[in-house]
């Protein structure tokens, strides 16, 4: 048998994985907005220009994943950080920031 408080929690921890999802949606599809791959976030995205460059010098990378983890100052770590086990062979980008 539930308990009420239980069951609470259990509303309560399912919106809060739907709200997640609700904004790593709207990352995406902002990232599909400037034409970057499709299911890749904004700041995979940066953090593949900050490690293999982009049409500007490596410190715009650099400058916006200071800028990412700044505003995800609660994940206390890098924001931006890539390896190569996560990329995404999918699709192409149209308006390309890295190489």
């Amino acid at each position: 048998m539930t308990t009420p408080l239980g069951v609470a929690f259990a509303v309560l921890r399912w919106f809060a994985h739907l709200a997640l999802n609700v904004v790593l949606i709207a990352d995406m599809a902002a990232n599909l907005l400037l034409l970057g791959r499709p299911g890749e976030t904004i700041s995979h995205r940066v953090a593949r220009m900050r490690l293999y460059g982009g049409p500007g010098p490596h410190r715009v990378g650099c400058v916006l994943c200071a800028a990412l983890s700044a505003l995800f100052w609660f994940n206390r770590r890098d924001h931006c950080s890539y390896s190569l086990d996560e990329q995404i062979a999918t699709g192409r980008e149209l308006w390309r920031w890295s190489k």
